[in-house]
């Protein structure tokens, strides 16, 4: 954004339309590119950088007049029955009873001054204060049907495993539902889950999806560094029974990010195999048998007779290609193709 022009909706939108992470896969807005946009500001115009952080659960309350009573307002996501994503976001600037009423603005109506929570569930409060330090983070959006458990190698975690995990200061997890316009009705998207890390501990990390329902889904990560300028990942990514795992390393520096690699094994080929053919494309299901045994004897050999088990590997690569598009789609090939060449490189 140029020096002398002024930050209004419409300038705001074209920034965040303008790069790459302004907006999610779904439309959503992206909170995290405003302390990018802060920190581009400062360079400018001399203003204060901006630090984001997300706050939900039961300590909700005592958060919020906590934020409100150090000078700063909060956008609360509070319920609403009558917007189809169920959330509607309201500004907090101050306390009229605490725990129970707060003054508000709201962009839906001028007349309503004030929030009751006797009225309003307050699901997520959401919070930009000054800082002059550190605008890194570490941001994960799973889409529908996704739980993803983030391990640092310290063994702090954040995320779902049964139980939700927040051992990182400030770190969130939950679920985003889309916008909605309130002209039309009209969602965005289908919402997504939030991982969120302010300031993560820097180091090895391990990001295990897992899901009750077997596919293809969406996964994105946004690494955000020590300056707020930020880097975008996005996949599609297959999610068996047995879970789907990445590994990366995070820096608050940027030269020092490693891109996320996710996890083969010979099982979760399996899994891709079964996949593939209960979608149709594997077209027999001795074809699909037959794959399944090349990888089975590949894993026997893997860890003393790696050599042999690169050769089984290899003449399932070739008994794919000669099966396309017969007995194979493309899209079937294209789906297993990849990884068989991940457990080919792991095992030389």
């Amino acid at each position: 954004m140029s020096a002398g022009s002024n930050l209004d909706p419409d300038s705001l939108n074209n920034w965040l339309t303008a790069t790459s992470s302004g907006y999610t896969w779904d439309g959503g807005f992206n909170w995290f590119e405003i302390p990018s946009l802060s920190g581009e500001l400062k360079a400018t115009k001399n203003s204060t950088e901006l630090k984001y952080y997300k706050l939900r659960g039961d300590s909700i309350f005592p958060s919020v007049d906590n934020v409100l009573s150090s000078g700063l307002s909060a956008i609360l996501g509070i319920s609403d029955h009558s917007s189809p994503s169920g959330l509607h976001y309201v500004v907090a600037t101050g306390i009229k009873k605490s725990g129970e009423q707060y003054t508000i603005l709201d962009p839906l109506s001028t007349s309503r001054t004030v929030l009751d929570t006797n009225d309003a569930t307050i699901k997520w409060v959401n919070v930009y204060e000054p800082t002059n330090s550190n605008l890194s983070y570490l941001v994960i959006h799973l889409s529908p049907g996704l739980q993803g458990l983030l391990t640092h190698g310290s063994g702090a975690k954040v995320g779902l495993d049964g139980s939700e995990h927040t051992d990182q200061p400030k770190s969130w997890y939950g679920w985003i539902p889309p916008l909605v316009f309130d002209d039309t009705k009209m969602s965005s998207g289908n919402g997504f889950t939030e991982l969120g890390v302010p300031t993560p501990l820097e180091g090895d990390y391990n990001l295990r999806l897992s899901t009750t329902n077997p596919g293809v889904y969406k996964l994105a990560f946004y690494f955000y560094d020590h300056d707020g300028e930020s880097e975008k990942y996005e996949y599609d990514v297959f999610v068996g029974s047995s879970g789907t795992e990445y590994n990366f390393n995070y820096h608050q520096s940027e030269e020092n990010w490693q891109d996320p690699t996710l996890i083969v094994s010979f099982d979760s080929l399996i899994a891709k195999i079964r996949y593939a053919y209960d979608q149709g494309w594997i077209i027999k299901s001795y074809n699909r048998d037959k794959f399944i045994r090349e990888v089975k004897e590949a894993q026997q050999y893997a860890q003393k007779r790696p050599v042999k088990a690169i050769r089984y590997l290899e003449t399932l690569k070739q008994m794919l290609r000669i099966y396309k598009p017969i007995r194979l789609t493309q899209v079937g090939y294209d789906f297993l193709i990849g990884d068989i060449g991940t457990l080919i490189e792991d095992l030389r």
